[in-house]
Order: structure tokens, then sequence, then C-alpha cells
């Protein structure tokens, strides 16, 4: 890999472990050892996109991981994106296919000469041409959704959809859904039940954080979403303190509400 005029080796080596435990990962950077920051960004399949700091004051820089199915595993460096528009971390996504792989992020624009008029920008890297490029793609409004969560909506984690789309998930709100696969995307949205009850006064305002509460994941061609409700409050004789954890699923497609409510409880 080429960075001003300096030939780097970088290797990347994966601890795995069986859940609950923790698995892991180390970077080694040529002469210098470990690097001076790594995470994992996003996975889908043997595909795992890293950002790899690999020298001091240097910018992050985009690494692609494969484990390689019946070969050796490779490692890639992506050019750096064009314009530094989004969270390097946060708001970016890769999605597996049978030809390679994508590697997306997306910005909102919602207002076009002072109209409300949800766009995004959408940044796409391709591994069959090894470019990164830029596109504006619409909201799709065919459906009924409540734009104030759409132009609300602040990105919490980034998840693959289906086989074919990257999610942008607002955890109090919904999630934006994309396919990287079309040639001329478009934006949809996919509301997530309202908070309950035990969460809705303490966390009122949307800027509360959502991660020690809810999370959402897709497997296969469903979505899977779960919250916790903590119960502490002494004053209230009718509750015991302790947790109950709510999980819902809904399949892809279905336009209704989040199906099949499952609960776990536990007093302690």
């Amino acid at each position: 890999m080429v960075e001003e005029e300096l030939l780097v080796e970088v290797e990347v080596s994966f601890l795995l472990t069986t859940p609950p435990q923790v698995s892991g990962f180390i970077v080694h950077i040529g002469d210098n050892g470990l690097s001076y920051g790594a995470d994992v960004v996003s996975t889908d399949g043997e595909a795992v996109l890293l950002e790899i700091t690999m020298a001091k004051f240097w910018p992050g820089r985009y690494f692609v991981y494969r484990a390689g199915r019946g070969g050796p595993p490779s490692l890639e460096a992506l050019p750096n994106p064009p314009l530094d528009r989004f969270h390097p971390t946060h708001e970016v996504g890769i999605i597996s296919h049978a030809e390679g792989y994508v590697v997306a992020a997306m910005v909102p624009n919602h207002y076009i000469g002072g109209v409300l008029n949800p766009n995004y920008e959408l940044f796409r890297y391709s591994s069959h041409t090894r470019t990164w490029s830029t596109k504006v793609i619409p909201f799709d409004r065919t459906s009924a959704t409540d734009l104030g969560h759409v132009c609300g909506h602040t990105t919490n984690k980034v998840i693959t959809v289906g086989g074919d789309s990257i999610g942008w998930v607002d955890l109090w709100r919904g999630i934006l859904v994309c396919n990287m696969l079309d040639e001329d995307p478009v934006v949809r949205f996919l509301s997530l039940p309202g908070r309950m009850p035990t969460n809705a006064r303490p966390l009122g305002t949307w800027s509360a954080s959502a991660r020690s509460y809810r999370d959402v994941i897709c497997v296969g061609n469903t979505l899977r979403f779960v919250e916790l409700e903590y119960y502490d409050d002494a004053d209230d004789e009718d509750i015991d303190y302790g947790w109950k954890a709510t999980v819902m699923e809904r399949a892809l497609g279905v336009d209704s509400a989040l199906l099949e409510y499952m609960l776990y409880c536990r007093q302690c």
C-alpha cells in the first residue's frame, strides 16, 4: 500500500471466541509495531470493514478484511473518501455480495431552496470499480411515514438489512434503509416501536442515549428488536427491583408494527 510514497506493511489478526466471551483483533504496522488506533466499523458475512490509524497525526484509513472461504484471507486498503462529510466509524457500513462488497455512508440533504424535500447524499465504494462515487438519492414517500422522525434521524449504528441493503439505525425513531445493489437506489424508513412505559418518563428527550436501553439487528429477512426496562422505584409498592426485556420481531416487507412479542423478566 502506498501512503506518501512510503510502502507500509499492515497485518491484521483476529482472535475469535464463542459468545458471551469477547472476540478481538490485533493490527501490526510495519516496523512501527501496533497501530495508533483501530476500530471494527462494520461486518457482513466474511467481510470486515476496519478503520486504522497507521501513524501519529495521520487520519484513519479504511481497510476491508475478507476471511476467504476456501482460500487465504485478504486485506485491501481503500482510497480515502472524496469528502470528509460523515463520521468515520458510526455512519459507515459494508455489505458483501457474490461479486465482492460495497462500503457506503449517507448524509441528509433535506432542504433544497428552503423547501423540505428529504434527500440523501450517498457515498459508495465498490470493490468492482475500486473507486468512491457520490450520488444524491431521494426518500421514498409512497408509504405513510412520520417526516419528523425522518428529518430528526440520528444514526446510532449501521446494520445490513436482508441480502442487499444497508440500514442506518436511530434506536429511538427507526431505520433508514437503502438498497446498495440498485443502480437507482431510494431511501425507505422502517419505524421502531415507541418507548416502553418505564422508559418514557426518564428518557423523555430524543437526545437521551438509547444504547443502554435498545438494540436492533437483522437476521436473514427478520428484524429483531429488544428494549430493557429497569425497575428501581422504591416508593412504588407495586414495582419490584429488577429489569424486563421486551423482544419483538418483524419480517421484512411487512408494513405493520413489530410482531411476535416475547417477554423475559428478572427480579433482583
